[in-house]
């Protein structure tokens, strides 16, 4: 069983490593790194799972072939197989290994579950941020908003003529309207400003949404992996 031991183990460190190599640079406070760690310990965690199992098979066949019941000869003489090199500690090396596997998929259970509770966390502090930038954006297109709105107001008629004939060459030509007074064009510049506002939030808004939806659905995920894993590491440590 040579072959379990070794792809068991090189699966187990395998893991280690690769988690290892995704902490750096340390980023406690992001939870934008906290999402990256956490979706990459779910992502891999078939590795341990696999090797634990592979060194759990190879404990238990170790267990039944090396400490099995003695077997007798035909005069009736109790006989068992040759001592392993070692002695009585050697004989104890199968059970000390099934030990070490429980408590190494014991740790994976707890670990696992960890990290589903630490996904609240994760999720609410993200929510802030998204709002925070929802926030900022609506302020700043609330400012450009009334700095235009300003500088309407203050506007000579030749300028609001040449921003009026801006606004209407951005828009197919209509033949036969009746060309409208100053007043007119600055009102419709007005509102036109305001429906670009309008706009802005509206965009604004969707972005944040749609920030949120991805945000919850890859918690959900990782939440839903973990605890999936986690009782898969919970069987093994059982057995």
């Amino acid at each position: 069983m040579t072959w379990a031991r070794i792809t068991g183990r090189a699966l187990f460190f395998a893991f280690l490593a690769t988690i290892a190599a995704a902490l750096f640079p340390l980023e406690l406070r992001s939870p934008e790194w906290g999402r990256r760690l956490s979706t990459l310990i779910v992502d891999a965690s078939s590795l341990p799972l696999v090797g634990l199992a592979l060194l759990r098979y190879l404990a238990h066949s170790e267990k039944t072939s090396g400490l099995g019941p003695a077997s007798s000869d035909p005069g009736g003489h109790s006989q068992s197989g040759d001592p392993p090199k070692g002695g009585n500690k050697a004989r104890l090396n199968p059970f000390k290994f099934q030990v070490g596997i429980g408590k190494a998929a014991y740790g994976g259970f707890v670990g696992l579950v960890l990290l589903a509770i630490w996904q609240v966390l994760l999720w609410v502090t993200a929510l802030d941020g998204i709002d925070s930038q929802g926030l900022q954006a609506t302020v700043r297109v609330q400012g450009q908003s009334k700095a235009m709105d300003e500088r309407l107001a203050r506007a000579s008629d030749a300028e609001i003529e040449q921003a009026w004939l801006n606004l209407q060459s951005s828009k197919a030509p209509a033949l036969g309207d009746p060309i409208p007074s100053p007043a007119a064009k600055r009102k419709q510049l007005v509102s036109n400003l305001k429906s670009e506002e309008r706009l802005a939030f509206k965009n604004a808004d969707d972005t944040a949404n749609r920030q949120k939806f991805a945000l919850t659905r890859d918690t959900l995920r990782i939440i839903l992996l973990a605890l999936i894993y986690a009782w898969a590491f919970y069987g093994i440590a059982k057995l």
